[in-house]
């Protein structure tokens, strides 16, 4: 088979990279499409262990990675319309039976990986299902409202093996009382997983929530790979 090659499934676009032979299945949700490809490179580069990555991008964003309703952050913003648990059936259900029956892609084991919102639905997804034995959340969205609760309350995949979280060290530098809890959030977090005997990093970037996008990606993938 070739390097990489692309369909659709429930209007949301899948690129599938790397697919040769049985090896870990990293799925990578993205708020672009661009980013599967360039995160792709990077790891390339890296000679990260062997791995499929399967992107997918074309999602409704704010209501497929949201766990719950909640109102928006921002005054001009929208609400989030916690369309996760349709979102994760869909991707449990449909797209890696597709992947794995019809596409003949079969993983040694299937990782789960994200940024921003997506980071969050990483964490809530470990949660929900005992599917994914490791998750990467890049910069992900931890000051999302009720998730900290959420996240000391309920049991954690006994699947889980290690779970890589980060964040820019300038993200919780916001006058907003919502998201500048992102820090504090993500370190709770990252401890109750380590608590619960799960392996566990937490990396402090440089910058906000909008750099090195790409590359924070690569290296919470490249991590899970290893660890």
């Amino acid at each position: 088979m070739g390097d990489c090659f692309n369909f659709v499934s429930d209007g949301r676009i899948i690129d599938v990279f790397g697919q040769d032979g049985l090896c870990p299945a990293v799925y990578l949700n993205c708020f672009e499409r661009k980013e599967g490809e360039a995160v792709y490179k990077i790891l390339k580069k890296r000679s990260a262990p062997k791995f499929t990555l399967i992107s997918i991008s074309n999602t409704d964003w704010d209501n497929s990675l949201s766990p719950w309703e909640s109102d928006p952050v921002f005054k001009s913003g929208e609400k989030f319309g916690g369309g996760g648990e349709n979102y994760l059936k869909w991707l449990l259900d449909e797209l890696i039976p597709l992947i794995e029956e019809n596409k003949n892609i079969h993983s040694s084991e299937k990782y789960i990986a994200g940024y921003s919102l997506a980071g969050l639905f990483a964490v809530w997804a470990s949660y929900k299902t005992d599917e994914f034995t490791k998750i990467a959340s890049a910069s992900g969205s931890l000051w999302f409202p009720g998730f900290l609760k959420f996240a000391e309350d309920n049991e954690i995949s006994k699947n889980l093996k290690s779970a890589y979280f980060s964040l820019g060290d300038k993200e919780d530098k916001t006058k907003n009382e919502i998201m500048k809890t992102v820090r504090e959030n993500t370190v709770k977090v990252e401890n109750i997983f380590n608590e619960r005997k799960v392996k566990t990093c937490f990396k402090l970037n440089n910058g906000n929530h909008y750099q090195q996008t790409d590359s924070r990606q690569a290296a919470a993938i490249e991590w899970i790979l290893r660890n």
